[in-house]
C-alpha cells in the first residue's frame, strides 16, 4: 500500500469514529498535499467536521471539500431560523437583537454586529448545529461593546 493509499485509508478511519458520519459515503482521494474529499454527509457540521479531520494530518496542506449536505427531508426555513433565535436568546454572552438571520432553502445567512470573534463563532456554531441547515454564510461583523 502506498503511503498516498495510508493517508487515504487513516482520513476515512477517522471519519468512521463519528458515529453522525457515514464514512462509507465520503470518498477521500490524496494527491501530493491536497485532500480531496467527495460525497455527502447528513450536515452542514460534518462538512465541517470532515475538512479538520483532513486537515488534521501534517502532510495536508490543502483540502478540497467536495461533500454535498443531504438532510433529507429537510426542516422548514421557519423551524431552522427559530431553533438558531432560540438557542441566541437562551445564551447569556449574546444580544440576539443585533443579530438577523436569514434562512432560504435550508441555507443560513447571518448578519448584524456581535462584540467579539469569539461571540461570532458562538453564533456561527449555533447555525451549523441547527436541523436542516444546508450551507451558512458568516456575514457578522464585530464591533466591541
Amino acid at each position: 500500500m502506498s503511503s498516498l493509499n495510508s493517508l487515504e485509508a487513516e482520513i476515512r478511519s477517522r471519519l468512521s469514529d463519528q458515529r453522525s458520519i457515514d464514512a462509507d459515503a465520503i470518498e477521500v482521494e490524496v494527491s501530493g498535499d491536497t485532500a480531496t474529499l467527495n460525497g455527502s454527509v447528513p450536515s452542514f457540521w460534518a462538512k465541517i467536521y470532515a475538512e479538520q479531520q483532513a486537515a488534521s494530518f501534517s502532510e495536508i496542506v490543502h483540502v478540497d471539500n467536495r461533500l454535498q449536505v443531504d438532510v433529507g427531508t429537510s426542516e422548514g426555513d421557519d423551524v431552522i431560523t427559530d431553533e438558531i433565535t432560540e438557542n441566541l436568546r437562551l445564551s447569556e454572552q449574546l444580544d440576539p437583537t443585533t443579530v438577523d438571520i436569514a434562512v432560504h432553502g435550508g441555507c443560513v445567512t447571518l448578519t448584524g454586529t456581535v462584540p467579539s470573534e469569539s461571540a461570532k463563532q458562538v453564533v456561527f456554531n449555533y447555525a451549523v448545529s441547527a436541523n436542516g441547515v444546508r450551507d451558512v454564510r458568516n456575514e457578522l461583523q464585530v464591533r466591541p461593546a
